[in-house]
């Protein structure tokens, strides 16, 4: 049985900009996954998003205990309005960081929104 040093895990040194690559892999991935097959429904639309962005602080967690995070999701029927988002922050721009992407389907789109904050 290996010992317990108490160390901190390996990636508890990386910053959000060191793992940003890997986020937006992990994240597309979850994205395609769970929104390619589907129709835009406004019954199911709220759910979508509160499961998603759920599952989506879960995997940064796996990738990087040592940070704190939030995740926005937005489903966004296609259509003739427009829609406009912005997002700022004051922060440590070594740590933290964030994710921003919006994913077009057949009648809609997800944008995805992600931010990564040192824990010091």
């Amino acid at each position: 049985m290996a010992e317990n040093t108490g160390a901190q895990p390996e990636n508890s040194a990386i910053s959000f900009h060191e793992m940003r690559s890997t986020i937006e892999e992990k994240i597309d991935d979850v994205i395609f996954k769970t929104f390619k097959i589907r129709n835009y429904d406004s019954k199911e639309a709220q759910k979508w998003c509160n499961d998603n962005s759920e599952i989506i602080i879960k995997l940064l967690q796996d990738i990087n205990r040592d940070l704190k995070y939030t995740a926005n999701m937005i489903i966004l029927q296609k259509g003739d309005s427009g829609f406009h988002m912005s997002a700022s922050c004051f922060w440590d721009s070594k740590n933290d960081g964030n994710f921003s992407k919006k994913y077009p389907f057949e009648d809609y789109y997800v944008i995805v929104n992600v931010f990564g904050f040192a824990r010091q």
